[in-house]
């Protein structure tokens, strides 16, 4: 009971101290800041309401068509406790929003014919085919089919970078946790190591996945980083359109939604419980977007 007393004790100190803390602490000024097209302008009130609100302590939001920004804004604080305000260059984590870029790298390695789908994964890096993953295919990798969404010898960020060579092994020796192509289960790690190591086997150039987006695809287009499909989760958005792309950690989100032509991305420094293009934040955006996009194309013809 003594160790239950004091937790909850504990427990209610930390209550009351938060509690003073945002009473006798200052509120910082609400910034926001970068460009919305008039016709957008509802996105970005919406934006500054979420900022304003403390619901979203930093975050940047971006819609593309056809190559030109209808909305680009960025608002709050990088640093919270430093007062440090979001600029538009503040660099964040996109979590798992990076394996549509990744899916993006594979699709235009198959469409120059240095890989293919159906193809198993050992033609291109042959040490991968020992214990049981001689039949994986790209695509079973590239849709989570795989069995390898763990490792039985950990390895860090800091190895993939220091000792890409011992990492390499580690991938290759790894054996499934089940039969390849009968079960689903979200490679949440492994993903990256895995399709890095096989798109750099299978480059002509053996450059690794960052060097392959960067030539082929950010520096010809002008462009920075940005149901499972290839690499791709599709979704039904608020406006009924499929959309592809793939959402991360804590709210973030990168997609595409063709019918309307356009590519968008969110990116937030506070984590939510929400992870597959949910969070409330970006979905109250995404509907105004839609909103504002029929007024937009009546404007337009």
């Amino acid at each position: 009971m003594g160790f239950i007393k004091v937790s909850v004790c504990v427990l209610v100190l930390a209550l009351v101290y938060g509690c003073l803390q945002r009473l006798f602490t200052k509120p910082l000024p609400v910034v926001v800041d970068g460009y919305v097209h008039p016709a957008f302008q509802p996105v970005l009130e919406k934006f500054r309401e979420n900022v304003a609100s403390g619901r979203e302590p930093g975050a940047a939001f971006a819609v593309y068509r056809n190559g030109q920004p209808l909305v680009d804004v960025w608002g709050g604080y990088a640093d919270v406790e430093a007062a440090r305000p979001w600029r538009q260059d503040t660099m964040t984590q996109g979590w798992s929003t990076t394996k549509g870029i990744a899916a993006i790298v594979v699709a235009v390695m198959v469409d120059r014919g240095w890989l293919d789908y159906k193809r198993p994964v050992h033609e291109y890096w042959p040490e991968f085919k020992q214990n049981g993953k001689k039949n994986i295919t790209v695509e079973m990798l590239l849709t989570h089919q795989a069995g390898l969404p763990v490792l039985d010898t950990p390895i860090s960020v800091l190895d993939i970078r220091e000792e890409p060579e011992r990492v390499e092994k580690i991938l290759a020796t790894q054996a499934p946790v089940w039969a390849p192509g009968t079960q689903f289960g979200y490679h949440a790690i492994t993903f990256g190591p895995y399709i890095d190591t096989l798109v750099r086997k299978a480059d002509p150039k053996r450059r690794r996945m960052e060097q392959i987006f960067r030539e082929e695809i950010g520096e010809p287009l002008g462009a920075d980083n940005w149901a499972m499909n290839r690499g791709f989760l599709y979704y039904n958005n608020s406006d009924g359109n499929l959309v592809f792309g793939h959402p991360g950690h804590g709210g973030q989100i990168g997609g595409a939604d063709p019918k309307a032509s356009l590519g968008f991305g969110y990116v937030t420094n506070h984590l939510s419980i929400y992870g597959v293009g949910d969070d409330p934040r970006y979905v109250g955006l995404e509907q105004i977007v839609y909103k504002c996009l029929k007024d937009y194309d009546k404007s337009e013809h």
